[in-house]
């Protein structure tokens, strides 16, 4: 199986669990897929822990008489005995995301031309690009610490995903404040068809970095 055929596998097998052995296994989920594992390896894993507490399950054992009662523990010892994603594949994806980020932006700014066309005071006809550079960058080391965090907040306290959230909404703040102060430096004239085509620009780099992602995964 490969790695999409796996998640559907653990999809239909998870139904299975009690309820009990369902929120100890989904921590586990949880905590897996946000460590450094390619994602074949990552659904592998997954896929067999899933079926050992099935297995315990039907012998009226709970996912804890498999784990033990320190599973933060056991979910690391076994990850450190499989070989980490490349750097490489993980840049992409981070990358990926900074261009989804654009992407979306865009669309947003797509569809206000698209109104400008009707309402000419909705359009913005002439942009700064250091807002939007900002956002590129911020959104890739925001998007690390929030994966951090989220993984941190599985086992130990739940602050670190308050403090991601405090770190997105800071972002946010950033940007805006960088549209105001810098409205007219670095600007680029702006219309309905240029802010199409860095939206369709972003959304096809994205798409791109994900094939290239998988292809360095080797199990695609």
């Amino acid at each position: 199986m490969n790695a999409v055929q796996m998640v559907r596998r653990n999809n239909e097998l998870r139904k299975q669990l009690d309820a009990p052995n369902l929120k100890v296994y989904e921590d586990a989920l949880v905590y897996v897929r946000l460590s450094r594992l390619s994602e074949f390896e990552t659904e592998s894993l997954l896929l067999e822990m899933l079926e050992h507490v099935l297995e315990a399950q039907q012998n009226g054992k709970s996912a804890e008489d498999v784990f033990g009662n320190d599973l933060k523990s056991y979910c690391d010892e076994l990850i450190d005995n499989i070989p980490g994603e490349k750097k490489r594949v993980s840049v992409a994806d981070y990358f990926s995301y900074g261009f989804l980020t654009l992407g979306w932006m865009f669309v947003v700014n797509t569809i206000f031309h698209i109104i400008g066309i009707f309402y000419p005071q909705f359009a913005e006809y002439e942009v700064s690009v250091i807002p939007y550079l900002a956002a590129f960058v911020l959104t890739f080391f925001a998007i690390i610490a929030l994966l951090f965090a989220l993984k941190k907040s599985v086992y130990d306290s739940r602050l670190w995903f308050i403090a991601a959230i405090v770190l997105w909404i800071a972002d946010i703040a950033v940007f805006v404040l960088l549209s105001v102060w810098f409205k007219e430096v670095w600007t680029l004239t702006m219309n309905v068809w240029i802010s199409g085509g860095i939206t369709l620009g972003a959304f096809v780099a994205v798409y791109l970095l994900k094939q290239i992602s998988k292809s360095m995964d080797g199990h695609a």
